[in-house]
């Protein structure tokens, strides 16, 4: 066993919403070095024609409102003279235990055509017909799509050449806000959310973008990822009342495994040299194993009727190893009413 992991192992042997409102932020990147692609073995993925396609995604959460706000931005490789892909589709997975229902709510581009993707959502990805697959990469919690074929999709604002009908690509980000409900909405992040694993089995990702359109002739697509990693998250389902159960959830990637450590103490501290944003002493903890993979593990706690507990902060973080590294979920907090 390695030092890394037995000091992830050691945290928890030390060792219960309402949530403060908090706006949060992640970006995620598509097609970069060790990213996944569907069409060939090209590191970084290309398209099937062996273009490059890239994208950058926005993820910004608000805990206190339950919305989400995606910020999509076509960042594909320019060539002088060669089309440019487009995105057609976006495929990212909200934890499905603590969100029952994502609705669109408004889209904006920054230029050229309006935006009129639609949104699907799947309560159960993997289950059933599973309307939310882009190619290898399986089934989607949610699904933003413009419909078939290549109008209407986003464009990179510095692309001088495009392979889609005249006036109709939409020219630079759009940004999608959605509202996300269930039991566990309140303890998300914009992290957690875009952290969600897709349903496949030959492997998960986080996120998929799908291109058109793209190389010599407009004639390269392809579904592309991002670069997968542990992708630690936590997040609570219930809500923690005295005399009430309450559910915690972690996931992380495939081969990761570690620890829930429970604590007082909002910390942070630090091991072997990773902030951990969580205090000592730790009063709980339970272990995350490997081979839970992407499932998140969920574990359901009992708060005592003790007046005393109300207004008491409870603070959680999510501690996984793998290949010698250390990584660290967000803080997830808990006040119990």
């Amino acid at each position: 066993m390695s030092t890394r992991l037995f000091t992830a192992f050691a945290l928890c042997a030390f060792l219960v919403p309402t949530l403060s409102a908090q706006v949060t932020t992640h970006t995620v990147q598509i097609g970069n070095l060790d990213s996944l692609g569907c069409q060939n073995s090209d590191n970084p993925p290309t398209l099937s024609n062996h273009t490059r396609a890239t994208a950058q995604l926005l993820f910004t959460y608000n805990a206190g409102t339950a919305l989400l706000s995606l910020r999509v931005t076509n960042t594909s490789p320019v060539t002088v003279g060669v089309p440019n892909p487009v995105i057609t589709e976006i495929g990212f997975n909200p934890p499905v235990q603590a969100v029952t229902g994502v609705t669109l709510q408004s889209q904006t581009g920054s230029g050229g055509a309006t935006p009129t993707f639609t949104l699907t959502y799947d309560p159960q990805p993997g289950e059933g017909d599973d309307p939310n697959q882009i190619n290898c990469f399986g089934s989607f919690g949610v699904l933003l799509d413009n419909g078939s074929g290549v109008a209407g999709a986003i464009a990179n604002a510095a692309a001088d050449t495009l392979a889609v009908p005249p006036s109709s690509a939409v020219i630079g980000p759009v940004n999608f806000v959605m509202r996300l409900t269930g039991p566990g909405v309140s303890s998300l992040t914009a992290r957690t959310i875009a952290y969600g694993f897709s349903e496949n089995r030959g492997g998960h990702v986080n996120v998929a973008v799908k291109f058109q359109a793209g190389g010599r002739g407009g004639e390269g697509s392809g579904a592309i990822s991002n670069a997968p990693d542990c992708a630690p998250g936590m997040f609570l389902v219930g809500t923690p009342r005295i005399n009430n159960p309450i559910t915690v959830c972690a996931s992380a990637g495939p081969g990761c495994h570690g620890c829930v450590p429970m604590s007082l103490n909002p910390g942070p501290i630090t091991v072997l040299g990773v902030q951990i944003p969580i205090g000592l002493p730790i009063i709980h903890g339970f272990d995350v194993p490997a081979n839970r993979a992407h499932n998140p593990l969920c574990v359901t706690f009992n708060i005592p009727n003790n007046p005393a507990l109300r207004n008491v902060t409870v603070y959680f973080v999510l501690v996984v190893a793998h290949d010698n590294t250390l990584q660290v979920s967000d803080q997830l907090r808990m006040v119990i009413q």
